[in-house]
């Protein structure tokens, strides 16, 4: 997950967002899996991975 979280803030970075890594909540609802509303004031953002491979 470090690797994840790194990756988020770089990338959000490159956009000129600034993200701390203590902002960033982990929810993984299985697959598949029905959407619910987030909190509001947060954002989704989907990851896939594949064995190994972000």
């Amino acid at each position: 997950m470090e690797k994840i979280i790194n990756l988020l803030c770089e990338v959000a970075e490159l956009s000129e967002v600034s993200i701390t890594k203590n902002r960033i909540d982990f929810i993984d609802r299985g697959c598949p899996h029905k959407p619910v509303a987030l909190p509001k004031g947060k954002m989704g953002i989907y990851i896939f991975r594949n064995a190994d491979q972000i």
